[in-house]
């Protein structure tokens, strides 16, 4: 059985979803960023060994904390049986429990929730067709999204172990351990790249060599060594510092008219101070 939600409503179902979680709960959205109340509801659940929670998030390749922020990862990896999942081309947002499910347009972004027109499409399981596997829309949207997760790149897994009990019948939950993480390593690599990213080259305007781009000291320390010998802002030299070509500059104004004309609302220079 299917039923259009919107507004309040959709809100409200989402919730359920995540309060009713019993044997697995899956949280797909390429943006998490929990509203207040929804984390409220998931703390619930927070010493549950019993329900596997799957969260996969997308987008941002390049700094993946922009749709998964630090606050946010550190919220899930309290719980006890969790995996974290990344597929950069997610786009679909879907929240399923062993009951229920919803396909929406809604983030799970707290300003999403308070400002947006969202709508979705809540989808009831019936036990019977969950055993049967008989082929309605809700089945084939968790077949569906079961392959998008099994595709999909494993960051960080949480399972519990267990003892057997007396006889050997019955089991206790004693410790849950952490059996792949690759999260801070991720993160640490795509802030790296980033940096790395932002370090473009210049050129000292003194003798050409390559130096890092930045127009408040656009000579390399030998240069510099030398013009503080003179230590006069326009003292003539012959490179642009962005493009390296050959070009009237100084230390007041470093680059050439055409680099300067492009860049001046992108770069620092000392004659915009």
């Amino acid at each position: 059985m299917a039923k259009f939600l919107k507004g309040f409503e959709l809100n409200t179902s989402v919730e359920n979803i995540f309060r009713n979680a019993e044997s697995f709960l899956w949280i797909i959205s390429p943006y998490i960023k929990l509203h207040h109340k929804y984390k409220d509801v998931l703390r619930m659940h927070i010493n549950n060994d019993k329900l596997q929670i799957i969260l996969l998030f997308g987008k941002n390749d390049g700094e993946i904390q922009k749709s998964l922020p630090r606050e946010e990862i550190d919220f899930f990896l309290q719980f006890p049986n969790i995996e974290i999942r990344y597929e950069r081309r997610l786009h679909a947002k879907f929240y399923a429990n062993h009951e229920s499910s919803i396909i929406t347009s809604m983030n799970l972004y707290d300003y999403s929730q308070d400002n947006n027109i969202e709508v979705g499409v809540l989808m009831e399981t019936p036990f019977l067709n969950m055993l049967t596997r008989t082929k309605t829309e809700d089945i084939d949207s968790m077949e569906y999204f079961d392959g998008i997760i099994s595709n999909s790149e494993l960051l960080f897994k949480k399972e519990p172990e267990y003892s057997t009990g007396v006889l050997g019948f019955g089991k206790k939950y004693e410790k849950s351990i952490v059996v792949e993480n690759k999260i801070e390593e991720l993160i640490k690599v795509k802030k790296e790249v980033k940096r790395q990213q932002k370090q473009i080259t210049g050129y000292c305007i003194k003798c050409g060599t390559e130096i890092p781009l930045k127009p408040t000291v656009p000579y390399c320390k030998t240069c510099y060594s030398d013009w503080k010998k003179i230590n006069n802002k326009t003292h003539q030299e012959k490179y642009c510092h962005i493009c390296g070509e050959n070009s009237k500059s100084s230390l007041l104004f470093p680059a050439c008219i055409t680099c300067y004309r492009r860049e001046k609302r992108n770069l620092e220079f000392p004659v915009n101070k």
